[in-house]
């Protein structure tokens, strides 16, 4: 790989002005500097990213705690945020999260001897303990904590407006004229407790009841929970319509009924949560609450990249909940 030092020799000039022409310096004349890059080019000269961190004090990299790598709503969210990062010539350093914390490791030491210029924390399988907060809070650059958030963040967080998502969900379920609506939710994080809440509002604003025996609570969205899930359709007074934490919740409500020999919709509506790609495939078709994951991903990343651009480290943070939808499809009645 041609070096600094090598174009310098062809070009017959000193490595400064060879550095300060490919950095665009205004004291090196035009075609001094077009000579360099013709140079610089024909041999794809690559500039030494280490080298580079020394003398700006910025590594360009960013850190990137990942755990849910089979989840379509997190990848959506991924690809938004790798896309962004691309296009503003940052490299990524991913690690996943909770592997690292069941080690008993410290979770940002790895970021920290790389020297990331920003991180972004994705949700975790359990809130952080006082251990790892102080550890975040430590952190020897930005962060941006995305989805999921906790009592006291003090954080900059981008996430979605799960109350208002909740809101919509049982508004279009009543406006239907369905009245008795269920819930099944996942109230250990966050955003599943801010849409128990939106639910529970937007039923108390229409004057309706929330029946306890009507909603169901689940820890893990991704595990086996026809257990939970059955019991709550197989009685005669079950509930016309559910508002589930996600789709895939969705989807295990809507085999559920299968099961059990009920109409999805006739007998039973559904609304979920994510857009996920699986709800274009059931049938009916799945109503959900589009959280536009890839807004949250480029939002998340300007807010970090902006600050560090501006190496501002000490700045307000911010708590930003991106607008959903609801989008109408075929398993509500």
């Amino acid at each position: 790989m041609i070096s600094l030092k090598d174009i310098a020799r062809i070009c017959d000039v000193s490595e400064s002005t060879v550095s300060k022409a490919l950095k665009g310096r205004p004291e090196i004349k035009a075609a001094t500097r077009e000579r360099i890059e013709m140079v610089a080019k024909r041999y794809n000269y690559q500039p030494n990213a280490i080298v580079e961190s020394i003398q700006t004090g910025r590594s360009r990299t960013i850190g990137i705690a990942y755990n849910n790598f089979d989840d379509s709503f997190s990848g959506a969210i991924m690809n938004s945020i790798l896309r962004c990062l691309h296009q503003n010539n940052y490299d990524v350093m991913v690690i996943c999260w909770d592997l690292i914390v069941a080690e008993g490791a410290g979770v940002l030491s790895r970021f920290s001897r790389r020297r990331v210029d920003g991180l972004l924390l994705f949700p975790m399988a359990q809130l952080p303990s006082p251990f790892y907060l102080k550890e975040l809070q430590n952190f020897h650059s930005l962060v941006v904590v995305i989805d999921q958030t906790w009592a006291g963040n003090e954080f900059n967080f981008v996430g979605s407006d799960n109350f208002g998502g909740a809101n919509l969900a049982v508004d279009h379920l009543i406006s239907r004229g369905i009245t008795r609506i269920g819930c099944i939710s996942n109230r250990g994080i966050s955003s599943g407790q801010e849409r128990f809440s939106g639910f529970q509002e937007a039923m108390a604003r229409h004057g309706l009841t929330v029946r306890q025996s009507d909603c169901v609570n689940i820890d893990d969205c991704f595990a086996d929970n026809q257990a939970i899930i059955r019991p709550l359709l197989d009685r005669p007074d079950h509930p016309e319509a559910l508002v589930c934490f996600n789709d895939y919740l969705a989807l295990e409500a809507a085999s559920a009924a299968t099961d059990l020999g009920m109409n999805v919709p006739r007998e039973l509506s559904l609304v979920g949560f994510g857009k996920l790609p699986l709800g274009t495939r059931m049938r009916p078709q799945l109503s959900t609450v589009d959280q536009f994951p890839e807004e949250i991903g480029s939002r998340a990343t300007e807010i970090l990249l902006e600050a560090i651009e501006s190496q501002n480290t000490v700045i307000q943070p911010q708590n930003i909940r991106i607008p959903v939808k609801l989008l109408e499809r075929a398993s509500v009645r």
